[in-house]
């Protein structure tokens, strides 16, 4: 299978194209690029978010917001980046709807953390929708996940780009077999 995976979801533009560059995009990862202007999900692994975000705020020269939960972990690793964005922390799904109503930064990146989303299946869908909208009059949304949850299955019919991005996958070798010891006959026996 490719590295590179995209989940299909309804109503949204899921595309790869190797190589390709829009005005005014910027490549998170091989074949997958950022609009303005766009709500996009991006699904990594750890280490591959770091480096699209890593990516992305070198080039970023505009005020970016990053949003994020109870329980950040992308945020602490781009502590070199610290100077170049705005962060806001919510602790409930109603906040995220405070910070998407008050924000005005071109360009927001927002942590997904499943816990703020816990046994609520309507907030989800409005903060999908929020930040397409924001995205639509402000600036551009990126929602970054390290695996997809239950929650972001409501968030992402509101994005215009979902990107499920595998990584490079190491064919784990097999261990050893030891050697047996054992006995195998009735020679020693008799």
């Amino acid at each position: 299978m490719s590295p590179h995976y995209f989940h299909p979801v309804y109503r949204t533009l899921t595309y790869l194209l190797p190589g390709s560059w829009y005005a005014m995009s910027v490549s998170i990862a091989p074949g997958i690029t950022l609009s303005e202007g766009t709500f996009s999900i991006f699904i990594a692994p750890g280490d591959h978010l770091h480096r699209a975000l890593a990516t992305i705020l070198r080039r970023q020269r505009d005020e970016t917001l990053y949003l994020c939960g109870n329980y950040p972990v992308l945020l602490t690793r781009l502590q070199e980046f610290a100077s170049f964005f705005e962060v806001r922390r919510a602790l409930t799904a109603y906040q995220v709807l405070t910070i998407l109503d008050e924000a005005h930064h071109s360009f927001l990146i927002f942590e997904h953390d499943p816990t703020l989303f816990d046994d609520m299946t309507d907030l989800p869908c409005i903060i999908g929708q929020k930040c397409r909208e924001y995205a639509a009059t402000t600036g551009t949304v990126l929602l970054v996940a390290s695996q997809p949850d239950r929650s972001l299955n409501f968030l992402e019919p509101s994005a215009h780009r979902v990107a499920f991005y595998q990584g490079e996958t190491v064919p784990r070798m097999k261990p050893p077999k030891k050697k047996d010891t054992r006995q195998k006959t009735l020679e020693g026996f008799w």
